[in-house]
């Protein structure tokens, strides 16, 4: 089934902004792609669950719906292919062990829960890859939460995080597109 027009050209629109930010040094370039890629992720998991039938919940849809659509096995062999987003997601659970960033925040104070982020970790590390693909859609869906919600700020220590974040994100956008135009 295809993509509506408008769903095409949402994506079209926001590809075009993505590729505009291309200084990988540059902390708002980085930010700036981010956002337009998650623009495009936010419609495409939509779209996602409105195929599967499932409701339309953020959380859910960015995650779990993904990884059903995609099948966890094909999105872990795409991961696993590419070594920039293998060494991305290495990344990722590295910055968990080394608390070097927070991804879930607890209380109403929003406290760093090195716990709750450690439980992440147990997924993104474990050997089923419906739970390690669905852990590490939570750690990007987290960091667009604190993106979008929270007070992540644009500072250069920001940039690990982006420069891991963005080609797993790109691959996911890509293999959905991809799947959903079939």
């Amino acid at each position: 089934m295809a993509l509506t027009k408008e769903t095409e050209d949402f994506i079209a629109s926001w590809k075009n902004a993505a590729t505009s930010f291309t200084d990988k040094a540059n902390v708002y370039d980085m930010f700036s792609k981010f956002s337009a890629l998650v623009h495009i992720y936010n419609r495409l998991y939509n779209e996602v669950s409105v195929r599967i039938g499932k409701p339309q919940r953020d959380q859910d849809g960015a995650t779990r719906h993904v990884v059903e659509y995609l099948t966890a096995n094909d999105l872990a062999a795409s991961i696993n292919g590419k070594n920039e987003t293998r060494e991305a997601e290495l990344q990722l659970k590295d910055f968990i062990k080394n608390h070097t960033y927070h991804f879930e925040l607890a209380g109403e104070q929003r406290v760093p829960s090195d716990a709750d982020d450690d439980l992440i970790l147990s997924d993104m590390e474990s050997p089923n890859n419906k739970t390690r693909m669905e852990g590490l859609l939570y750690l990007i869906y987290k960091v667009r939460c604190n993106f979008v919600h929270g007070q992540k700020h644009h500072v250069p220590e920001q940039l690990p995080l982006m420069h891991a974040v963005i080609p797993i994100l790109e691959l996911v956008i890509s293999n959905t597109e991809e799947k959903l135009r079939v």
